[in-house]
């Protein structure tokens, strides 16, 4: 009789012990390291604008350069010869501008004819609308880029154009509500 009970509860803690093991397995496979159940999303790079306006930046700031500034509100205007000191608040609008930000993800249209790239957004509600780059022997050269911003209080569009080591425009128009509509023109000749 007693080597009936003790073979009994020998079986009965290998069936214990086996689902124990069984559970733990279970639990281990469906929480464990990512499966292929997980999803993974591949963002895609495009220019990076930014890097490309610090490193400009970086070399105008190390060469000096003269420059020929015209500054125009409405239709007053005065220009002048002089030596930027900060290009990086110089160049602010252009470094501003990045295509790789999450809010731009899926909503534009790339399009590549020639030596040109243009990038379309085709939402409405974001502040950029056209970056178009021109390259020359695979190297970017121009960048002109359109933004506009709309709320209740007033209307904004800008129209920015850089063409490396010759020149860069800064032209914005924009009506406020009660006060009426202003034109800001920067433009700076690079000598």
């Amino acid at each position: 009789m007693f080597w009936y009970t003790s073979q009994r509860k020998e079986k009965g803690r290998k069936i214990v012990t086996l689902a124990i093991v069984s559970l733990v397995i279970a639990m281990h496979s469906s929480c464990g390291s990512p499966s292929s159940e997980t999803k993974t999303t591949t963002v895609i790079q495009q220019f990076d604008l930014p890097s490309f306006f610090q490193q400009e930046i970086a070399r105008l700031d190390s060469l000096q350069p003269k420059i020929k500034k015209t500054v125009s509100e409405d239709r007053v205007s005065e220009t002048k010869e002089l030596v930027i000191a900060a290009w990086d608040k110089e160049l602010a609008s252009f470094l501003a501008v990045d295509l790789n930000k999450p809010a731009y993800r899926g909503t534009y249209r790339k399009d590549s004819i020639g030596n040109t790239v243009k990038y379309t957004v085709t939402d409405p509600s974001l502040d950029l609308s056209l970056l178009e780059i021109v390259y020359t022997d695979q190297i970017p050269t121009t960048f002109i880029i359109k933004k506009s911003t709309k709320n209740l209080l007033y209307n904004t569009s800008e129209h920015l154009e850089y063409v490396k080591g010759k020149r860069y425009t800064i032209d914005k128009l924009q009506s406020v509500k009660m006060l009426g509509d202003r034109h800001y023109r920067i433009e700076g000749i690079i000598e």
